[in-house]
């Protein structure tokens, strides 16, 4: 990564971020703000990262989402990939080190994100697992792997670092809400310890391995 590739990545998109990240804390204060924003971002545009490995990765896919919760980018990727396997990770269980709004849903979650994927239960596989301790259960060559965890910067950055080796040559690994400031510093850290350069599109971030 060149000083002037390393100076974008910390000036612009951080700019860009802070913007991101003071608008959407006014709107989780405002709970029918939140909602619709939710009901917003749970279009399917609002996935860069999904269209991208729709256009250029090519032949049936085998890919992991970490933080699958009620299952709408689940279905999102079974409906728009050519999918020939795809690993759903998440514990489904609230626990001390994670914090969001939508926690309160967790019990409910599950049963939803199974009834949102029902009809492509041959491609699919609930981890109901922490990343950590799934990790054991995937095969490696993954084309690719989307990352929509626990956002705190100890989390996200050890799903990046644990999932990487995961992913084939050429694959992609990337994830979602990198307008938080612990994700973005994650994915900064994280390109600049292997010399890879970040594509940032909002709200998702993603690497392509060479």
């Amino acid at each position: 990564m060149t000083k002037a590739d390393k100076q974008k990545l910390s000036e612009q998109p951080n700019f860009s971020r802070k913007k991101l990240e003071g608008l959407i804390e006014v709107i989780k204060k405002n709970d029918t703000l939140y909602e619709v924003m939710t009901l917003i971002m749970d279009l399917n545009i609002r996935r860069p990262m999904i269209k991208y490995v729709a256009n250029n990765l090519k032949g049936e896919l085998v890919g992991a989402e970490i933080g699958t919760f009620e299952g709408e980018n689940a279905k999102n990727m079974l409906k728009h990939l050519s999918i020939k396997h795809l690993y759903l990770i998440d514990p489904y269980i609230s626990y001390s080190e994670f914090s969001h709004k939508s926690g309160e849903n967790i019990p409910k979650a599950y049963n939803l994100a199974q009834k949102r994927v029902k009809r492509f239960n041959e491609k699919i596989s609930f981890l109901r697992k922490k990343s950590e301790e799934a990790i054991d259960d995937i095969s490696k060559d993954l084309d690719f792997v989307y990352i929509d965890g626990n956002h705190a910067y100890e989390y996200a950055k050890k799903d990046i670092e644990m999932y990487y080796p995961k992913v084939k040559k050429g694959g992609v690994i990337g994830g979602h809400d990198v307008w938080n400031q612990d994700v973005y510093r994650a994915v900064k850290e994280f390109s600049e310890k292997k010399n890879l350069k970040p594509i940032i599109k909002y709200p998702d971030f993603w690497f392509v391995k060479p």
